[in-house]
């Protein structure tokens, strides 16, 4: 389990990231704003040893989630380094959004983070698109690929309902699967950009983030092996009507 910390200034979006964020990991993750904890504790001491108190109570909520088997979202300013190494996150957001309102006794103290990296928000234009690869980046990492994976490899032109029920048999029988898209040109039988597939390939697999890895193969027209290699290769017979989807009528609208 992880723990993100989303800091920066008052006003400079941490909580509206962080509650997305939250939403992307759905039950797999637990929030826990700054603000709401103050006021749980009845502490807004914002001396050295109150934001330190604070900072240890956040760091503390974070270890009790992960005790429970979630990530740990942290949202609140974090003004020091000497704070966010008593969180030690595993990934650093930086709002550097201009701040809606400005407290001039925090302002004063902020620093700019040492550690890298650091995902940095400049704008609220960015910050979907930040938080996006962010979620990506984190649920991929818990791939293991020294565990035993299943492997699927198509054109995915496009990635249907079939390909995932497909999915999901691979997923049941091995518990990770590499989906490898083989990088064709483009033609009227192959429209998309191995990018746009992938694109695609995350969004119909959302749920299952952390069990599946996605790899850009050459294109792959023939799988060679010989003896006692230590894999098979095996067909997975799916029912008649997910059997007959055809990428070709997707693609002509039919």
């Amino acid at each position: 389990m992880k723990t993100i910390l989303v800091f920066g200034l008052p006003g400079s979006g941490k909580t509206t990231f962080a509650k997305k964020l939250s939403d992307l990991f759905r039950d797999r993750a637990i929030h826990f704003n700054g603000d709401e904890f103050r006021k749980a504790h009845n502490d807004w001491d914002f001396s050295e040893d109150g934001r330190r108190r604070q900072a240890e109570r956040m760091r503390d909520a974070a270890i009790n989630a992960h005790r429970e088997g979630k990530y740990a979202i942290l949202d609140f300013v974090c003004p020091k380094e000497e704070y966010r190494k008593i969180i030690d996150a595993d990934f650093l957001v930086y709002m550097r959004c201009v701040p809606v309102r400005n407290f001039a006794d925090t302002t004063a103290i902020f620093e700019k983070p040492e550690r890298s990296p650091v995902w940095a928000v400049e704008s609220y234009e960015e910050s979907d698109r930040i938080m996006t690869d962010l979620y990506h980046t984190i649920m991929e990492s818990v791939f293991n690929p020294t565990s035993p994976t299943g492997l699927m490899i198509g054109r995915f032109q496009p990635f249907h309902d079939g390909h995932k029920a497909l999915f999901l048999k691979a997923l049941e029988k091995h518990g990770q699967v590499c989906v490898a898209i083989r990088d064709m040109p483009q033609s009227e039988n192959n429209p998309y950009t191995s990018e746009t597939v992938e694109r695609k390939i995350h969004t119909a697999l959302q749920e299952y983030r952390g069990r599946y890895k996605i790899v850009v193969l050459p294109n792959i027209v023939d799988v060679i092996y010989g003896r006692d290699v230590g894999w098979t290769v095996s067909k997975i017979d799916l029912p008649p009507e997910i059997e007959a989807i055809s990428g070709t009528e997707i693609r002509q609208g039919r």
